[in-house]
This record gives structure tokens, sequence and C-alpha cells, in this order.
């Protein structure tokens, strides 16, 4: 079929064309995805790197002596003259202000708490440690005016007022002793009562002795 620019196809004699492919004659034994992607050949490193660590470590001999020859020293905790009477896991708040200087009670830590008899004067103090830091919550000499008071919105907890020696200078405050039971917070209670009374009788034994002296 002729068109309007002479005979033939448009694009040239159909005939003429050669075997071949487009971009040149196919290889004569095919194309083949065999060796595409191979990894090149490598050397173990960390094989190497292990063994030049050995040979450094190897031919380093020498030690190191330290400067300061460091001993262990004895802590004293400042309970070490005292009897331990009772010790019972316990959350301490005291009576205070927050930021905004609302009346609030502010949590002071949690630890354990012990009531503490010193070996010599027979004197019985309360003492809470918080934990991790160690740092002293709570310490106060228990006198028979120290009663604790009911909680009126835990069952769990005892109030009391007491003169503080806890922190830089002795402070009265309104503490709150918090604990994980009922059972146990009435436990405490009944070893709180026992060492007041005790402390009652021993000043009213002082009282006695004092009135016989001055007669």
């Amino acid at each position: 079929m002729s068109n309007a620019f002479g005979g033939g196809n448009l694009f040239g004699d159909a005939s003429a064309t050669t075997s071949g492919g487009l971009f040149g004659d196919a290889p004569a034994g095919g194309f083949s995805f065999a060796n595409v992607g191979a990894p090149p050949e490598t050397t173990n490193e960390t094989e190497e790197d292990g063994d030049a660590a050995e040979t450094l470590e190897e031919e380093c001999g020498a030690t190191f002596e330290p400067l300061v020859q460091l001993s262990l020293q004895q802590v004293c905790s400042g309970e070490d003259d005292e009897d331990v009477l009772f010790k019972m896991r316990a959350k301490l708040f005291r009576f205070g202000k927050d930021v905004g200087g609302d009346a609030c009670w502010k949590e002071r830590g949690k630890g354990e708490l012990k009531l503490l008899k010193n070996k010599e004067n027979g004197k019985v103090r309360v003492l809470l440690r918080v934990d991790k830091t160690r740092k002293i919550r709570l310490n106060h000499f228990v006198y028979p005016e120290y009663e604790l008071q009911p909680n009126p919105t835990n069952d769990q907890a005892w109030v009391y007022a007491a003169v503080d020696f806890s922190d830089e200078k002795p402070e009265e405050s309104k503490f709150n002793l918090k604990f994980g039971s009922v059972e146990k917070a009435q436990e405490f209670k009944e070893q709180w009562d026992m060492v007041r009374d005790a402390a009652a009788a021993a000043a009213n034994g002082d009282d006695d002795d004092k009135a016989e002296e001055e007669v």
C-alpha cells in the first residue's frame, strides 16, 4: 500500500530489518541472572579484630596500683545504745501548708517506724527513716501527754502532736501515721500506750523521790 510520502512502509521496508535485537545481537549463550547480585569476596573482619585484641592483651602486662588505700569504716547509726521495742512499716504525714498557703497534710515519707529504748536511762523515742535515703523524718521521745487520736477519715491512721527533732531545730508539729491495715494500726497503738504508761510511772516515781528528799 502506497502513501503520500512514496511507496512502501512509513518506516521503511519491513524486509530490510535485521534479525538482531534493537540494541544489537543477543549473546550466543543467551542472557542469564546467575551472576547478578553475587556479593564480592570479603574477609572476616570480626575474627581479625578479635585476634588483634587478644594479641594486645597478651602483650600488655602492666599492673596499676591505687594511689589511696581505703579501709572499711564503721558507721554509727545512732541506735547502738538502744533496744528495739517495736518496729513496723508506716507512712508519715505532717500538717502544714501547700505552695498556695492552704493547710493540708504533707507526706514526709514512708519507711520502718521504730520504738527505741535507751539502755541507760530507759527513755523511749520514736524514729522513722525513709526508704533508700535513710533520712530521719520523725525523731522524738514518747511522753505521757503524746496520746494517739483516731483519724476521722482513715481507720488505719493515728494523729498526734509532739515536739519533733528530725529537722535542724526542734519543732512542735502535728503528725499523721498511716499503717497497712487496721490490725497493724491497732497493734502500734497498744505498744505506744504501753510506752506512755511506763513513762508516766517513771515520772511519778521521780516525783516521789524528790518529795522524800525535800522532807
